[in-house]
């Protein structure tokens, strides 16, 4: 067998993910009962299934080099997830975010569904009647290890440990009008995220010949827009049970569905 050669390929591929589901501002007060919890009780648990699709999201490169010209980035995000919630007194919720995420970058990065995770806090900061206002804070991450780049229509697969990592936080300051089974909700949201490879160089084979070994650098990258606004609705009924769908726009054009059960 020849033995393997090394090459160099400055492809600087970036990524980007996307930002999780904020949910309705007034979600700490919307059910005072669940299917177990009585009228009265100062604490409840809810679960809540949902699927977040980051269709459009731009990112810049968080250092410029002297010799390489800036990139443009676009990035899709999809991911499942469950969230566990625990409120206190109708008015704060903490709670915990555990799923897969699925990345495509540019029509040129690609991975599988690989493990997601979060956390955060709601609380309500003023209701009167059926007007609500709240705030929301989370950290979210994803490591994503990438199956292989494309480069000039050519599949380079990684061949070792390299992945990209993932963080963010994003602070969501809303209200919401509840009117008799519908709660719609608006959002003003801003969002600090970046990604950096981890190593900064990716070790793939050249597709026409498995014997040549290429170096890939990348670098990191942060979004281009941190402010934003959400948009969403919430449909209650007596079951217990709470559907919302969400849009974000601005930092991030994303769509969320979500089916929140208290128990």
């Amino acid at each position: 067998m020849a033995p393997a050669r090394k090459a160099r390929l400055f492809l600087f591929f970036p990524t980007a993910l996307g930002a999780m589901l904020i949910g309705n501002p007034a979600e700490p007060s919307l059910d005072k009962v669940g299917l177990f919890t009585p009228p009265d009780s100062w604490v409840s648990l809810r679960v809540a299934f949902l699927e977040d699709y980051v269709y459009r999201q731009r990112f810049r490169d968080e250092f410029k080099l002297d010799d390489a010209e800036p990139t443009k980035t676009f990035a899709k995000l999809s991911t499942n997830a469950g969230v566990a919630t625990v409120n206190f007194e109708d008015r704060l919720d903490l709670y915990g975010i555990l799923g897969a995420s699925r990345l495509q970058i540019n029509q040129e990065i690609f991975s599988t569904m690989q493990f997601s995770w979060g956390f955060g806090g709601k609380i309500m900061i003023f209701e009167a009647k059926n007007f609500s206002c709240g705030l929301d804070i989370k950290y979210f991450a994803a490591h994503q290890k990438p199956r292989f780049f494309l480069s000039e229509g050519l599949p380079f697969n990684v061949i070792d440990n390299f992945q990209f990592k993932y963080d963010e936080t994003q602070f969501s300051l809303g209200m919401c009008y509840r009117y008799t089974f519908i709660a719609p909700y608006m959002y003003a949201t801003y969002l600090i995220s970046k990604i950096e490879p981890d190593p900064t160089v990716a070790l793939v084979q050249w597709p026409l010949d498995t014997t040549i070994l290429v170096d890939a650098v990348c670098k990191s990258v942060v979004a281009q827009r941190r402010w934003g606004m959400a948009v969403g609705a919430t449909l209650l009924s007596a079951s217990k049970a709470t559907l919302s769908v969400e849009s974000r726009m601005f930092n991030q054009n994303a769509i969320d569905v979500n089916l929140d059960v208290r128990f």
